[in-house]
């Protein structure tokens, strides 16, 4: 199979994922969320690129345990 690398991964097409992923709601929010950082993430890129900013760093905020 030739193809997007989560095709790979998956050892399944696109359509077959998309479809999977519709009938999931929360899948279909985990994607929403996953694509407004993927956006995020590439604007802030071309910014960079453009030297409107210097450099941008991701942070991860894990719970805090009592």
């Amino acid at each position: 199979m030739t193809g997007h690398p989560l095709e790979e991964l998956l050892n399944a097409k696109a359509v077959d994922i998309l479809s999977a992923i519709q009938k999931g709601h929360r899948a279909v929010v985990d994607v929403k969320g996953k694509l407004a950082e993927y956006f995020l993430e590439k604007r802030l890129a071309e910014l960079q690129a453009q030297g409107v900013i210097e450099d941008f760093c991701w942070f991860i905020l894990l719970p805090i345990k009592a």
